[in-house]
């Protein structure tokens, strides 16, 4: 009985020094083993010569868990395997698993990851950014956008610059200088030799096709006139508003018809100067209180009713006057003074 005990015991002791763990089967977990470990701190402590005692056996299974090279091997989990067996068929079970997992050679064991550092590393250094540089504008391509939405007016009295809004109500939008008391103007749109616009003031008023417009709303207050058409030849485009006001620094521009140029349909353009609510007098007495695009455009006689243009191709204003005893100083009514004029208010 003593000799199967000690052969028992000493089983469990190599599979202990084997794993270097204890490893508690799943129906034990209150299980508390009342073991006084001893320290082996010195040499390889003598067992006694021939005592075949229990205290003995447990020294002994004790030293060799303290004396095993494989402490460091990878914990196993074999509890769901001793799910179904109790007590010593769970440790008999145990030794036979342990013994064939040993038997498969050594495997290569994760490397435990190192511990947290005590503080973070610190931030990286971050190359100094600068902003890239905008693209330059392609004029070229605007231009081509914007004049489908352009249009010539004329009236018994003098001329300006007007633009398609609306396609489908056929609306050409302008100044309320530009049509004056008419009733009735004479509409023209761009027209194309190949890829180049027919600049020249005599082919659009002998040649090309014109149409008449009925003035159908105006407000001297805002300089703006709404125009509808008798018809919209095919290729011309509604310009769309934007939805929010330029601001001092952007781009704008403008596709008009200036008389000092002696040619139709002519481009220009410049920066926002600023964007605030100005009382104006024309020379003719016209009285205006609106906000105001102010910007930096050369304009001309000829070029009123123009749209102001953002670099998105939406309509921000609508050009009226320039100031002649300064520089580079033009003014349009601004696009929330249109919406307003629109909606009726």
């Amino acid at each position: 009985m003593v000799y199967g005990l000690r052969r028992f015991l000493l089983s469990i002791g190599f599979a202990i020094a084997v794993t270097g763990t204890i490893i508690r089967p799943a129906s034990a977990q209150n299980y508390t083993p009342n073991v006084e470990w001893i320290d082996f701190s010195d040499d390889q402590p003598s067992f006694g010569s021939g005592g075949d005692t229990v205290d003995e056996l447990i020294a002994m299974m004790e030293f060799m868990q303290k004396n095993s090279q494989r402490n460091n091997r990878a914990e196993v989990d074999f509890s769901e395997q001793l799910d179904d067996l109790d007590g010593l068929q769970q440790m008999m079970e145990l030794m036979r698993i342990i013994s064939q997992h040993n038997n498969d050679g050594e495997r290569d064991v994760p490397k435990r990851p190192d511990p947290m550092p005590l503080r973070p590393d610190p931030v990286p250094h971050q190359p100094e950014t600068r902003p890239q540089p905008t693209a330059p504008r392609n004029n070229a391509s605007q231009y081509g956008n914007i004049v489908r939405s352009a249009t010539w007016i004329r009236t018994e009295s003098g001329s300006g610059s007007g633009t398609l809004v609306h396609f489908d109500e056929r609306l050409v939008l302008t100044n309320y200088h530009v049509v004056g008391n008419s009733q009735f103007v004479k509409v023209n749109f761009a027209e194309f030799d190949g890829n180049r616009v027919i600049s020249d003031i005599d082919h659009y008023t002998s040649k090309a096709r014109t149409i008449t417009g009925e003035v159908i709303a105006k407000v001297a207050g805002r300089d703006l006139a709404v125009v509808r058409l008798e018809s919209v030849p095919q290729g011309a485009r509604s310009m769309p508003f934007a939805n929010e006001s330029v601001q001092p620094g952007d781009d704008v521009c403008l596709v008009g018809n200036g008389g000092a140029v002696n040619a139709l349909f002519g481009y220009t353009d410049g920066k926002v100067r600023a964007v605030n609510r100005q009382p104006l007098t024309y020379e003719n007495g016209q009285q205006v209180n609106a906000v105001v695009v102010t910007s930096s455009m050369p304009i001309n006689p000829g070029d009123s009713g123009a749209a102001i243009v953002n670099t998105r191709g939406e309509l921000v204003g609508i050009n009226m006057c320039y100031t002649k005893d300064a520089q580079l100083i033009s003014r349009g009514t601004e696009v929330s003074e249109i919406r307003r004029f629109f909606s009726g208010n």
